[in-house]
């Protein structure tokens, strides 16, 4: 199965990712793993993809004077308008159903739609309304087939995965698993 995770930049999506992955024994994947590889790959420093801080810095990429975010979000369309599945393919050539995988960011429409074939997407709503207007932040705010929508408060990231365990039981046939996982965030 895998659990897939949606929200916006400072939704605490991948906090959570690590807290149901820890508590359920699964293993987390990071869609924008590829990107950052592909970007590294044509010389993007990967520290600066790494944090917050980094995607903020200001770089010259393409010729332009642009932010790493700007930069990722940019070279990201482009692949997406070439193949809309490519952030996919390396988490799905190898899935099997007897794992059990935790996905923190799935950003559009096509992602989604595909990887509610193997299991929930939850969308995670950020505490405090962001502005960006790029498309990775917004092609998912009219989706209406979640499985759940977290509204978590600012700090209650842990109680949000607790949350979510509790309503996995649907998707689950081993109950005493899920009672076991919500045990160990306790």
């Amino acid at each position: 199965m895998i659990i897939s995770l949606s929200g916006k930049a400072g939704s605490g999506k991948s906090t959570v990712a690590k807290y149901l992955a820890q508590a359920l024994g699964a293993e987390e994947h990071h869609l924008a793993t590829t990107l950052r590889d592909e970007l590294a790959s044509l010389g993007m420093p990967r520290a600066l993809m790494e944090s917050q801080e980094g995607k903020a810095s200001q770089i010259v990429w393409d010729g332009q004077q642009v932010t790493v975010r700007e930069a990722m979000c940019s070279h990201g369309a482009k692949r997406f308008a070439e193949n809309p599945l490519w952030l996919l393919e390396g988490l799905l050539k190898d899935y099997y159903p007897s794992r059990l995988i935790v996905v923190d960011d799935v950003r559009r429409k096509n992602e989604a739609t595909n990887l509610a074939f193997f299991g929930p997407v939850i969308r995670i709503e950020h505490f405090d309304e962001t502005d960006s207007q790029d498309i990775t932040e917004l092609d998912l705010d009219d989706w209406p087939y979640f499985d759940m929508t977290m509204y978590p408060a600012f700090g209650e990231l842990k109680q949000t995965a607790f949350h979510i365990i509790r309503g996995l039981a649907p998707w689950f046939s081993a109950e005493p698993m899920l009672l076991t996982a919500s045990a160990r965030l306790i």
